[in-house]
């Protein structure tokens, strides 16, 4: 009876550890984009997002710039993809107009 139930545990799935969950190669962000006097911004945007191994300071061990074109100041993206990922247990850093905003 033992060796019945542990057969159903394995065939089902139950018994893969946790370990096998990976980081993910991209991460969706949502953002609000101002002009200087708060007022939120209609054309296209250059934004840096950058991954650090501390939460502040230092050099960022992964980087990359993509246009973003928000509506009424609010965008939505996607960014690190297969060819380039980023690593786990780092933080996050978005930038515009050498700007940085968390």
């Amino acid at each position: 009876m033992r060796f019945c139930f542990l057969a159903m545990l394995m065939a089902s799935g139950w018994w893969m550890p946790i370990t096998l969950a990976q980081v993910p190669s991209a991460l969706s962000y949502q953002g609000y984009l101002t002009d200087s006097s708060g007022l939120p911004l209609q054309d296209s945007e250059v934004v840096q997002f950058s991954i650090y191994t501390s939460e502040s300071g230092g050099t960022p061990v992964w980087s990359e710039f993509q246009s973003v074109f928000p509506s009424q100041g609010l965008f939505s993206t996607t960014f690190g993809n297969q060819a380039n990922p980023f690593p786990a247990g780092m933080f996050v850093v978005v930038r515009t107009d050498q700007k940085s905003q968390n």
